[in-house]
């Protein structure tokens, strides 16, 4: 037997019942591949294919019996798992099946140290022929933590997940899934959120314990750089089904599929949007003179803080009308400080210049009137959009606040801005868990522009989207610049999205600006080390 596991024919559904009437939905129809012994198979496609829900169907952690499977068999080395009775099933996940989850904040408990999360794997899954001591498995969680090249993992034993980086909650979530030496690890987007350099140094850890141990790995992503890094053979998934798949080398350079051939290409790419002028003839928008942000680190002494942590440090830079100014760096950089501080939404230093009034000076009443003209974009739509909202609602709030317009004015333009970003205005109505994520991101971009700013900043706003949406933002986005002459602060860790839209970019590490250039030369030769490392770790 080569295989150590195949799903043959899998079928996942759900009951829906509304009053007297069950309305059955087909998620997952009829799926069939095999994961050969100590091979990487990836599973790729959009959000809502149904890739996560195939791998909690191997796992049989999907939630029965609103969850049913009309047909299939998953066989792992001889077994039908959907067959299999609780209690044993309970013994082969984490002893002979592991698991990544995706999003590490919420899959680790909050209330729990590492040792106890790591340990309570280990001790769940002991054999009953084995004898532990609270010595041994601190031990064990200790040699795990090593493994999984935590820094100083001694210190870390006792640290919750909050106080953890997040390729380090990562690398808690790998020690946790191999405890137990699985023949079969699932992950399930193991680096989506991680910058680029802790993404390749978990993809490296992945494929280094996967020789030590002889596993066999299922990996599902919607990145193609990961895949082509990672996999042996890829199955390409698409609204429940399985319509393509082979080699990572055929997938790739070969596709056959039309959907296939369309998340190849979905790759971040092209050019800034053309300027109209020159750079240096362009006026400047904004400009910073030396911000710095401090936190304090201790409570107060008799009123004074003793130690503080410095976040950003004497940072200078100038954005030009209708251009955009990538900010790269890694998680705890400072990017997104950067960005509040300009917006005064937290306190800082230094002076802030826009069309050449000092903003940093104005008290709150004289600085909102400017706030109207500087809007931002975070990061995840779903979180910063009122879920009690509707989207008619949530578009129309800042005109609301900030306009004299009458109410069916404010109704008027909340439809034309919705037009403009691409929303069907019959959906104003309904609310943001009834949109997908680029259409959420969509709406974020339709409040922060229906109040017609000069300057968005954009943090960090395609990095939770599937690489085709992504690509449909950016274009997006370059569209907007060039018809209303926006301006951007655009912060990423993703360089491809970076280079996609910046004219000038800036590398920040630690607080402080370590490069600063036009998009090509920082990209193509950069003179900083750190920059270099960055570019180096890009898939």
């Amino acid at each position: 037997m080569n295989n150590i596991l195949s799903v043959e024919d899998l079928s996942i559904s759900f009951r829906q019942r509304k009053g007297s009437t069950e309305n059955n939905l087909h998620i997952v129809k009829s799926i069939n591949f095999i994961i050969p012994y100590n091979k990487t198979i990836a599973l790729v496609g959009e959000s809502g294919s149904g890739k996560s829900l195939t791998a909690h169907a191997i796992m049989r952690l999907l939630p029965y019996p609103t969850a049913y499977h009309p047909t299939g068999k998953i066989t792992f080395e001889g077994r039908d798992l959907l067959a299999l009775p609780l209690k044993q099933m309970i013994h082969v996940r984490g002893n002979d099946i592991g698991m990544i989850f995706q999003e590490p904040m919420s899959a680790l408990n909050p209330l729990h140290t590492v040792e106890k999360q790591i340990g309570e794997a280990l001790e769940t899954h002991y054999s009953h022929t084995h004898t532990s001591s609270i010595k041994t498995i601190k031990e064990q969680v200790l040699a795990l933590l090593t493994q999984v090249k935590i820094p100083e993992p001694e210190t870390k034993l006792t640290a919750y997940p909050h106080e953890l980086s997040g390729g380090q909650r990562q690398r808690v979530m790998i020690a946790m899934a191999l405890a137990n030496r699985p023949k079969l690890l699932i992950a399930d987007e193991p680096s989506t959120a991680l910058d680029v350099t802790v993404q390749k140094e978990i993809l490296d850890l992945i494929k280094e314990l996967q020789v030590e141990h002889q596993m066999s790995v299922l990996l599902i992503t919607h990145d193609l750089g990961v895949v082509n890094y990672m996999a042996d053979h890829v199955l390409v998934m698409h609204k429940g089904e399985i319509i393509e798949e082979g080699s990572t080398a055929e997938i790739l350079q070969k596709p056959k599929n039309q959907y296939t051939k369309q998340l190849v290409n979905s790759h971040p790419s092209g050019d800034p949007v053309k300027l109209t002028l020159p750079m240096d003839e362009l006026p400047a928008l904004l400009t910073t003179d030396d911000i710095s942000v401090k936190f304090p680190l201790s409570n107060p002494l008799f009123g004074r803080c003793q130690s503080f942590f410095h976040a950003l440090k004497k940072v200078n830079v100038s954005l030009k009308k209708g251009t955009t100014l990538g900010v790269l760096g890694e998680s705890g950089s400072g990017k997104s400080t950067l960005a509040l501080a300009i917006l005064r939404l937290i306190q800082s230093d230094g002076s802030i210049y826009f069309k050449e009034q000092d903003i940093s000076v104005l008290n709150e009443k004289e600085f909102n009137a400017y706030r109207r003209k500087m809007q931002i974009v975070f990061q995840d739509p779903f979180s910063s959009l009122s879920p009690r909202m509707s989207i008619k609602q949530i578009i129309g709030e800042g005109l609301h606040l900030q306009s004299e317009l009458t109410t069916k004015e404010i109704e008027q333009k909340v439809v034309d801005i919705m037009e403009e970003v691409g929303l069907d205005i019959t959906m104003q109505h309904r609310y943001p868990h009834e949109f997908s994520g680029g259409q959420r991101q969509r709406i974020a971009i339709a409040r922060a522009l229906v109040l017609d700013p000069q300057l968005l900043f954009l943090d960090e706003p395609t990095s939770a989207l599937d690489r085709a949406v992504q690509m449909q933002v950016i274009e997006l986005l370059r569209k907007l610049q060039a018809e209303r002459q926006l301006s951007y602060i655009f912060i990423s860790h993703d360089i491809h999205v970076i280079k996609a839209l910046s004219h000038d970019i800036i590398v920040i590490k630690e607080g402080e600006i370590v490069e600063y250039g036009s998009a090509k030369q920082v990209l193509t030769t950069p003179s900083h080390s750190y920059t270099k490392k960055l570019l180096a770790a890009t898939l």
